[in-house]
């Protein structure tokens, strides 16, 4: 089932970004890219990235959502951290096969978030 879906995936890569989790391969995300914007407060700017998020699993076993790091990432490597998702990608379990929907932002004092182009689990957040 895992290369059934991995194979799926490749098909989208005009449209979204799909990697295989770092921190658990048992869940594929498809990341497409949303929106960039920013915040001030004075002299001080914040800038964020958001992506919509499909998250399927891939093995034939429930998995726990709670374990899961999402990191936006650029071509260059840089990463960064995850400011606010929607509950239901980050709560609960996911039933196999199954997939789940929901939208990320990952925000940064830093412009080089607006270049981040894909999602991947990560084990530091």
């Amino acid at each position: 089932m895992k290369t059934q879906i991995l194979a799926a995936l490749a098909a989208f890569t005009t449209l979204a970004v799909a990697t295989p989790a770092l921190a658990n391969d048992d869940i594929a995300i498809i990341a497409t890219e949303r929106a960039n914007g920013s915040m001030a407060l004075g002299d001080t700017i914040a800038y964020s990235k958001s992506f919509d998020i499909a998250l399927t699993n891939t093995v034939d076993e429930p998995v726990a959502l709670e374990d899961l790091c999402l990191v936006a990432v650029t071509a260059e490597g840089d990463t960064f951290v995850l400011d606010t998702v929607d509950e239901s990608l980050t709560t609960g379990m996911i039933e196999p096969g199954a997939a789940l929907n929901g939208i990320a932002v990952f925000s940064s004092d830093s412009i080089t978030v607006h270049t981040a182009s894909a999602v991947r689990a990560g084990s530091d957040c």
